[in-house]
C-alpha cells in the first residue's frame, strides 16, 4: 500500500517510493515469503538502474541498498559488484572521506571477506581505517569498528600477533570512549583471551 501510494504521489522512479520496496522486502523475506520478496526486489532493482542520473546522490544511495540486500540474500559476488559501483559513484560525486563513500568503502570490504578474499580485503580494510581516522578521529565508533575489521581479516588470513595488537588497541579506545562495562567494548575481551 505504501509503494502504491508513493506511486501516486511522487513517481514509480522516486528515491522514497524505491526505498519503500527495501522496507517492503525486509519484512517478507523473515516472513518467509521469499517468492514475494524476490519479485519485490527484481522492482527495485528494475527501478534503480532506470534511474538515468549518475549524480544522483538518492540513486546511489539506491544501488547501496541493492547491495546491502544482495548481501543480505547471500548474494556476496553480485552485491561486491553494485557496491564497487556505488562506492566509485560517491568517491567522484562527494569525495572519497564523505561518510557515505566509506559506507560503501565498507560493503565491499565485507562482502570480499564472505568470499573469502582477504588479502583484497584487508587492503581495502586498512584504506577504509585511514580516511575514517583522517575524518571523524581515531576515538569515532566507525573508526574504531573499522580497525576491528581489521583485526577479524588478519585473524582469518592467520597473522593471530598482529590481530591481537589491534583488539587491544580497539578495547582501550572503547573502554576510553564508551566505558568499560559497554556490550561493544566487552565483545572485545573474547578476541583478547584467544
Amino acid at each position: 500500500e505504501i509503494f502504491n501510494l508513493r506511486c501516486t504521489l511522487y513517481g514509480e522512479n522516486h528515491p522514497d517510493t524505491i526505498f519503500s520496496l527495501t522496507r517492503l522486502y525486509m519484512i517478507l523475506c523473515p516472513l518467509g515469503r521469499n517468492d514475494e520478496a524476490m519479485e519485490v526486489f527484481k522492482k527495485e532493482i528494475e527501478l534503480c538502474l532506470n534511474i538515468t542520473d549518475e549524480s544522483n546522490s538518492e540513486r546511489i544511495a539506491n544501488l547501496a541498498r541493492v547491495s546491502f540486500i544482495f548481501t543480505y540474500q547471500g548474494k556476496y559476488k553480485e552485491a561486491l559488484e553494485v557496491a564497487e559501483k556505488a562506492y566509485m559513484l560517491r568517491k567522484d560525486l562527494l569525495g572519497e572521506n564523505h561518510q557515505d563513500t566509506l559506507d560503501s568503502l565498507e560493503m565491499i570490504v565485507l562482502n570480499l571477506i564472505y568470499l573469502d578474499r582477504y588479502d583484497e580485503a584487508l587492503e581495502k580494510a586498512e584504506e577504509c581505517y585511514r580516511s575514517y581516522n583522517k575524518t571523524l578521529g581515531d576515538t569515532d565508533k566507525s573508526t574504531i569498528n573499522s580497525l576491528c575489521r581489521i583485526g577479524d581479516i588478519l585473524t582469518k588470513l592467520g597473522r593471530h600477533n598482529e590481530a591481537h595488537d589491534i583488539y587491544k588497541a580497539c578495547y582501550r579506545k572503547r573502554k576510553e570512549t564508551l566505558g568499560e562495562d559497554h556490550p561493544d567494548t566487552q565483545s572485545l575481551l573474547s578476541n583478547l583471551s584467544e
